[in-house]
């Protein structure tokens, strides 16, 4: 059980940064197309409808489970719950140095989005449009270095991981990537920079013991970067993902997120609690909470996401 678990965490790692790529792409893409007349306005209502109602449940089921013997970590970080509301658990984590309680552990990455959000359109806004992509690499430039001299403070990996301007490197880089696309000037193919950016991830993740302390987040961004390149640029599994099921998905994705670590560890007390940790055992901790998250995201959209996003 123990080595399914390794397995899915470093999976969902990587597939943070996935999902870090695609959120930097599409928001960047509708900043750069909005209309400059209540800019500001439109952008933060939709988020705060799209992210806030299903966010709020969830923290509220999280704060109340914790209190529970299967859900509560005692070493875990001692986040109060007016840090999970205002969107600064990351931050409480940061200074720490651990994570909150599991089921609570991946708000982190909630909370750098709400941070983009409210620093990313300012840029947009006022920046010209000609100075984007220098500014861009520019900050890409400046994560590794903020890394490093974290680090030198005695910051840990936790801390480096959690902390919004050591872990948005994926996010940014979605952002160029829409910038790049939006330029007259610059028309680069969508399948040879997927491949570039691939084959660069993975020639410099070789030389881990080098870099790892300053483009680790860069690298694996980067190689992240090149599949969704190759993804965009229609030439690999988009008949797979236009399909009818995971359109599906990917409306009750976000709060499916939120869940997933929940509902996996109420199947992990229910199914090893009765029956032991066997190979079967562990298949049916990862199917039932599969089911599991899937229904309270069917009935969270139902009930709560659908009607709220209707007053956009």
């Amino acid at each position: 059980m123990n080595t399914m678990y390794s397995f899915l965490t470093k999976l969902g790692w990587i597939g943070v940064d996935l999902f870090f790529i695609l959120s930097g792409f599409l928001i960047t893409r509708i900043l750069l197309s909005a209309p400059t007349e209540n800019f500001f306005k439109i952008f933060w209502k939709n988020r705060f409808l799209r992210i806030l109602p299903a966010y709020l449940a969830f923290v509220a089921a999280g704060i109340l489970l914790g209190n529970t013997s299967a859900f509560s970590e005692p070493d875990s970080a001692h986040v109060q719950p007016i840090w999970y509301v205002i969107f600064l658990s990351n931050i409480v984590s940061f200074n720490e140095g651990l994570h909150p309680p599991m089921h609570m552990s991946i708000l982190w990455s909630v909370a750098v989005e709400q941070h983009f959000y409210i620093f990313w359109p300012v840029i947009i806004r006022f920046l010209p449009r000609n100075h984007l992509i220098k500014v861009i690499i520019l900050m890409l430039a400046v994560f590794p270095v903020l890394r490093v001299f974290l680090f030198s403070l005695g910051y840990n990996n936790i801390s480096i991981y959690v902390f919004t301007f050591t872990h948005i490197d994926s996010i940014i880089i979605g952002g160029l990537i829409a910038a790049l696309q939006s330029s007259p000037r610059l028309r680069v193919s969508d399948f040879h920079l997927g491949t570039a950016a691939i084959c660069l991830g993975l020639f410099l993740t070789f030389d881990t013991e080098l870099w790892s302390q300053s483009l680790k987040y860069t690298l694996v961004s980067l190689g992240c970067a090149g599949v969704f390149l190759l993804v965009l640029s229609g030439q690999f599994l988009q008949p797979l993902l236009t399909c009818g099921p995971l359109t599906s998905i990917g409306k009750i994705s976000y709060s499916f997120y939120l869940w997933h670590f929940t509902a996996l560890i109420f199947a992990k007390q229910l199914i090893i609690g009765s029956f032991g940790e066997t190979k079967i055992s562990s298949f049916g901790v990862i199917l039932l909470g599969f089911v599991l998250t899937l229904a309270i995201s069917q009935i969270l959209w139902r009930v709560l996401e659908k009607p709220i996003l209707q007053l956009k």
